[in-house]
Parts: structure tokens; sequence; C-alpha cells
């Protein structure tokens, strides 16, 4: 069976349905290893560690604000801090921990597309995995131009995204289930539009009832609809792994055939 016929592709209904599981998985050892390593080290503070002193921060795609909550701790003194998500269940997890440990973050349930141009834009919009919920051509567009319009001029956008360089062998490789995770498509070819599925696995012999998806876009239409859109610069960041941790050589496999890879943008 085709796995487009499998379960529906409503991204706000999918993650309303998996919420408490997504979240569960956000602590498996490649997110700190190699994806927050890479984002966090490599592009963020790398890029913004003094602006992002009195900065004013949008986080997309925020989920229970797993990484809003990050970039808090990042930017204690940043002057705006705010998560934004379509699932309402993801958003009332993120609401719940603010009133646990207060860190000063207001939590919108929306769709970021659909985001009027705002009266007081960003210095910083972050997004981990957003774009590549983008179905079409044109859902991708309206996302990209809802940054740009989000952000102030001379403003930087960094997101981790899913991996549309990615080799073939990247796919339908059950190498990346002791990571938590199968990446898989059906067909003979990518092609734009082309739905990517991802399960979660609690060991490589069990998978979980974690199950969404991204979709596929050339890594041109990428670059042409930045350009299109206003962006000035756009950048493709391979992941790396934190060569401080212990076991660096277990995810050596990840970084070879990465399921994610970085972009930054400036405005």
């Amino acid at each position: 069976m085709s796995i487009v016929a499998e379960r529906s592709h409503d991204t706000k209904e999918i993650y309303d349905s998996i919420a408490e599981q997504y979240v569960e998985f956000k602590k498996a050892p490649y997110r700190t290893a190699v994806e927050q390593y890479t984002f966090f080290d490599l592009m963020l503070l790398k890029n913004e560690r003094e602006r992002g002193k009195n900065a004013r921060i949008l986080d997309l795609a925020c989920g229970d604000g797993h990484y809003t909550r990050k970039l808090r701790d990042l930017f204690p003194d940043a002057s705006y801090l705010c998560g934004l998500d379509i699932s309402s269940s993801m958003i009332d997890i993120a609401k719940q921990r603010e009133i646990e440990h207060p860190k000063n973050i207001d939590y919108i349930c929306a769709d970021g597309k659909d985001l009027p141009p705002s009266e007081t834009p960003y210095d910083i919009i972050t997004a981990i995995y957003y774009l590549n919920y983008a179905q079409t051509h044109e859902d991708l567009r309206a996302m990209i131009k809802g940054v740009y319009d989000q952000l102030k001029p001379g403003g930087s956008f960094y997101s981790m995204n899913e991996n549309v360089r990615s080799p073939m062998d990247g796919f339908n490789n059950s190498m990346h289930k002791k990571y938590t995770f199968y990446r898989e498509y059906s067909g003979d070819s990518l092609r734009a539009g082309q739905p990517i599925k991802y399960t979660y696995y609690w060991d490589v012999n069990t998978p979980s009832k974690c199950v969404f998806f991204n979709y596929y876009m050339p890594p041109s239409t990428y670059e042409d609809l930045f350009k299109e859109c206003g962006f000035s610069s756009f950048e493709w960041v391979p992941v790396q792994c934190n060569p401080k941790i212990d076991n660096v050589s277990f995810f050596d496999d990840l970084v070879r055939l990465p399921h994610v890879i970085g972009i930054i943008a400036k405005k």
C-alpha cells in the first residue's frame, strides 16, 4: 500500500493526535548531539551571540516549546520571545510548561503563513522543521514570504529542515532506526510534493504510533523561492556532531546520511 494512503496528511490533525509521544521523542540522543549542536552552536551562536541579547525572536513550528525554551536559555536578555505552532495540543503543552517553569515566553496557536506583516518585526526567526510541511510550490512560497514579512531589514532566519539534498540511500534505510526513527517514501523517485513518512521507534524492533509526514521539494526550489521572496542571501548548513561528547562515533552514520539540514537566510 502506498504510504500516501495510510493516514491523514493534515499537519495540524497529525500533531494534535501524537503530541505527547512526539514530546517524548524530543529526548532522543541525536537531538542533542547532532541537531541541537548544529542549530545552536554552529548556526545561531556563531552568528547572533551579540544581537541576541536584545532581540525580538519568533520560533515558528515551536511544538511543545522544547527549542523555544532553549532559545530563552541562550538569549536570556532577548526583549521578546514568542513560540508559534499550528497544533493546539502542542501549544497547550507549551503553555503548561510556561506556567510550571516561567521563562517569559508567549505562545500562540496559529498558521505561520497566515500571519499579517508585523508592526514590530523580529530580529531573528527560527524554525525547527517548518518549511518541510509545504506540500506544494505555492505553500512553500507562502511560508517563506511569511518569514520575510515578519523580519526586520537585516534580520535572519535559522532553520533545521528535511534534508532535501539527501542521497537516495538516506531514505528507506533501517540504519536510522538506531536513532529512533525510520524515514521512507514510496515510488521510484522523489518529486515535488512527495510525502516522506517518518515513524518513530522505541527501539530498532518496536515502532511507535508516532507517525508523521514531511514533504520533498527540490533544493533549487528552496533557493529560488528565498531569492524571489526578497532574501539577500541563502545558505545550506550540513549537520555535524558535537565533537566533545563521549560517543561521537555512534552518530557517524547519521552525519553521513542525515535526514536534516540547516538553513540560514538573511533579509
